[in-house]
């Protein structure tokens, strides 16, 4: 999927750091906490969307090989057509 481009998984880390934050601020805040949007925003969430982009490309070609070595092999599927048994 992130063969074509390097900056789509640059991309998606950032937004999807940010969007945990969030919900976890919202969450926070539904169950009574007393949240400062601007401040936790400031220094918390944007510099782990930064910590998290800058350490991506160090972690994403290592977790990329490993993944190749979970993951088993594709293998083609064989179907039958229907009413055929082989």
């Amino acid at each position: 999927m992130f063969q074509l481009s390097f900056f789509l998984p640059v991309v998606v880390v950032a937004l999807s750091a940010l969007v945990h934050d969030v919900v976890f601020l919202f969450c926070l805040q539904l169950v009574g906490w007393p949240i400062s949007w601007w401040d936790s925003l400031f220094n918390s969430t944007l510099p782990g969307v930064v910590l998290s982009m800058a350490l991506l490309p160090f972690l994403y070609p290592v977790l990329r090989k490993m993944s190749k070595r979970i993951e088993p092999e594709e293998r083609a599927l064989y179907f039958t057509a229907p009413g055929r048994f082989s």
